[in-house]
């Protein structure tokens, strides 16, 4: 998901950040899922109004399919290439 997101808003993988938040169905306030994605680099590259965009319903939707699809290809990453994953199509 980060790399798809670098990709898209102009920062490098390196200079975005993530916090998940979760909390299990069975924890008071639950179940909930979330994810923060910012930057910590205080240059200029790239652009914090990019990064917003993308968090956007229909164009978040669209880079979380994108992440998926090259999870299952496992484009960069020969170790996971060698082995069928199971479950995912």
């Amino acid at each position: 998901m980060m790399r798809q997101m670098a990709l898209e808003c102009g920062y490098n993988a390196a200079s975005l950040k993530e916090r998940i938040y979760s909390k299990r169905p069975e924890e008071e306030g639950g179940p909930m899922a979330g994810i923060l994605i910012y930057t910590a680099a205080p240059d200029s590259e790239g652009t914090l109004g990019g990064l917003v965009s993308l968090g956007e319903p229909k164009i978040l939707g669209y880079h979380i399919d994108q992440a998926l699809e090259q999870m299952r290809l496992c484009a960069s990453d020969p170790l996971c290439a060698e082995h069928s994953l199971g479950g995912l199509s």
